[in-house]
């Protein structure tokens, strides 16, 4: 099930291949040997390896087969599988950089010749396969335990350790086990598939995309373990671990969500759980660059552990940023993905959430505070709940030397960023040229969210600084508390004529923002704003804290719903379950749900399409809940009534729920938008917006459908 996206990798030689004249020449060559590259799609091979499946004609021996890459003939290193699985699976290397041709080949027992291809394009170092890697970077290789880096892509040999669980059920975390000098302690487990084995866990880390990875997996020391025969105990399906936050980094960085933390049990029912730093979004903000990294490393765990059917995914705040643009853009890497906890679409629109709740707290604060006495007026205008949530990203909330605006628009206060994981700490040091200074170093590093996806957005002619997206040209900060009565109209006038914008440093300017042309193209082709559509190939589940006071704004699952909707004409594939307080079982309920979804998704043999498919395979357990007083509710209303949405300043200012709109298309200022504004304050509103307002009836400038598959180089 990990291929069941169409990904094009498969390939029967057409046409027929000339045979010699004469009585004794074999009968031409049949060309119904299938070749198909599982590890990866056949156009992103990384590393010189691929696991390679062939479906053969009846009668020919897979000992016989014959296997050339561009032209060389290799050992075969082709077996057949049991149980009713393909005809046969191997691991083929020897790939140049570039475009290579698998040719299987066989005589069946009449001489009749059987051949089959595929075509492939092999990266030789496992970065820049999607996305041009963000240069410079500081190998950490030694701090992360791996030894000194090897190489300027940071890297370095692998590590393996092993952990088990005690048959002592004080002891709920794993243990350092010794294969030289087994505890005596060490409990069973029996896995998803009825296989019993010592609750022993091989933990491998290493570097692949620059990045340390890790792959947990149960493995009996003793016996060996090979991609065509790999050890019983595991269910050959793998969850991936994601991590929050959303920092430009040019350090090797650590994983916060360690793939040998047992949650779900996923460990001891026979999943390989596997992560990476580019897992965690706090480690440089591009989740195409997140995608990669999945890419990558599954690529190894295909060539290393086997074949995998499914994955399912979970991750929290930027974790689940990564989770919607890896599965919406790059469909087939991730098969369900679950929001565990908070939710955002993606950091694009997030940083026009962010940008402007700077500008409406400085206004608020610092330019006209004697006209806005009321918090609830000004809550209106951020369309929050109240002022908690834009003042937490406003502020150094969480000790982390900068505030959560700054990762977008400040070029230098995230470079200073802590490691998100492990010590030691960085302290900040940046390799050559630096830190970036208006003044004294133009030429330094910026560390801004849009810095760190220079390969997509592209660079500024004049400054050669990222192109940004922001743009707040034409938005009506706080239309709809006029409209509501909620303000005055004097109030909303002196409000869009002082809010400003952001410069290119991120000071605050009297003049609005616009955003960079040619980034807006870019990202909505590239996913940086997620349309939904390749979404529908996913089964969702969001389980959501609900707080809007600490900027994990519920109503972001449901714009996520929205874009479905937009997108499909329906959301069904998606759960969203509410929570306040302690979430219950919704944690185990949600990855056991999950799996139920996948296993009937994977049974499904039918000719439908993947989304078809997975709405019919829905259980009824994932149905929209939420806890109130600790029981689980699934009447929507009352859901709703328990757990109202707010919003965004955006969505203040009348941009619908899918709140994807970066810089919208305008239109004259309309006077039935201000009821009873006399002509000198249209006259106003026609200076305040001399260029026009929003239109959001129609798609933002460069707004266009994702690219699947698109690559940065």
């Amino acid at each position: 099930m990990g291929n069941r996206i169409n990904w094009s990798v498969s390939a029967v030689l057409a046409g027929s291949l000339l045979a010699n004249c004469g009585g004794d020449d074999p009968p031409p060559a049949a060309n119904d040997v299938s070749v198909q590259v599982v590890s990866s799609p056949a156009d992103a091979v990384s590393g010189g390896t691929a696991l390679v499946e062939v479906k053969l004609p009846i009668g020919v021996a897979v000992s016989a087969l014959t296997v050339t890459v561009n032209g060389n003939q290799l050992a075969n290193p082709f077996v057949a599988m049991p149980n009713g699985g393909p005809a046969a699976l191997g691991v083929v290397s020897s790939f140049a950089a570039g475009s290579n041709t698998i040719v299987i080949s066989s005589n069946d027992s009449t001489g009749q010749r059987h051949v089959g291809q595929v075509t492939l394009t092999n990266t030789a170092k496992t970065s820049g396969v999607l996305v041009a890697a963000l240069q410079p970077l500081n190998c950490r290789t030694v701090e992360l335990g791996l030894g000194p880096a090897l190489d300027a892509d940071c890297s370095a040999p692998v590590v393996y350790t092993y952990l088990y669980k005690s048959t002592d059920t004080s002891k709920n975390s794993l243990l350092a086990y010794d294969p030289a000098s087994p505890p005596p302690d060490v409990a069973q487990t029996t896995t998803d598939v009825g296989v019993t084995v010592p609750f022993i866990v091989r933990n491998e880390r290493g570097v692949i995309d620059r990045t340390v990875y890790d792959v947990a997996v149960l493995f009996d020391p003793s016996k060996p373990w090979t991609a065509t025969a790999p050890q019983a105990s595991w269910n050959h399906k793998l969850l991936w671990r994601f991590g929050g936050g959303c920092t430009p980094g040019h350090v090797q960085a650590s994983n916060s969500a360690q793939a040998v933390d047992n949650s779900y049990n996923a460990l001891g029912l026979g999943f390989a759980v596997a992560t990476s730093g580019l897992s965690v979004l706090g480690n440089h903000c591009d989740t195409t660059l997140s995608a990669e990294a999945v890419l990558t490393v599954k690529s190894h765990i295909a060539v290393s552990y086997g074949k995998v059917r499914y994955t399912i995914s979970d991750g929290s705040s930027g974790g689940s940023i990564q989770q919607h643009g890896v599965a919406n853009n790059y469909p087939g890497l991730l098969d369900g993905i679950i929001m565990s906890g908070t939710s955002f679409p993606e950091v694009a629109s997030l940083a026009a959430d962010f940008g402007d709740c700077h500008l409406l707290l400085n206004y608020f604060n610092n330019i006209s505070p004697g006209l806005w006495p009321d918090i609830a007026q000004k809550a209106a205008v951020l369309g929050k709940f109240d002022m908690s949530s834009c003042q937490v990203v406003d502020t150094n909330a969480f000790a982390l030397g900068y505030a959560f605006w700054q990762v977008a628009f400040d070029p230098t206060a995230a470079c200073t960023k802590p490691d998100n994981a492990q010590p030691p700490a960085y302290a900040g040091t940046l390799p050559p040229p630096g830190v970036y200074d208006a003044i004294a170093n133009r030429a330094g590093i910026r560390c801004t969210y849009y810095e760190s996806l220079v390969a997509i957005y592209g660079k500024r002619a004049g400054d050669g600084f990222a192109n940004r997206t922001y743009d707040n040209v034409g938005t009506q900060y706080g239309l709809n508390a006029l409209k509501a009565g909620t303000i005055s109209l004097q109030q909303f006038i002196d409000l869009n004529q002082h809010v400003g914008g952001l410069d290119i440093d991120g000071a605050i300017a009297a003049t609005r923002s616009v955003a960079d042309a040619a980034a807006l193209p870019a990202a909505y082709r590239s996913g940086q704003v997620i349309d939904g559509k390749g979404l529908a190939n996913v089964p969702i589940i969001a389980y959501q804290s609900y707080n809007n006071q600490i900027f994990h704004d519920s109503f972001y699952n449901w714009s996520v719903r929205a874009r479905l909707t937009a997108a499909n004409g329906t959301a069904a594939n998606q759960a969203i379950w509410t929570f306040q307080g302690s979430p219950g079982t919704f944690p185990i309920d949600a990855f056991k749900i999950m799996d139920q979804w996948l296993t009937a998704v994977e049974a499904d043999t039918g000719t439908d399409t993947l989304p078809a498919k997975v709405l019919r395979a829905k259980p009824a357990s994932a149905a929209d809940a939420c806890l109130i007083a600790g029981a689980k509710v699934t009447d929507a209303p009352t859901c709703a009534a328990q757990y109202p949405n707010y919003g965004d300043p955006r969505l203040a200012s009348g941009m619908d729920l899918t709140d994807g709109n970066l810089k919208c298309q305008l239109k004259p200022v309309d006077p039935a938008d201000y009821s009873g504004a006399a002509p000198a304050d249209l006259a106003q509103l026609r200076a305040v917006f001399a260029d026009g307002v929003c239109d959001y009836t129609r798609p933002g400038v460069g707004q266009q459908r994702v690219v699947p598959w698109s690559r940065w180089p």
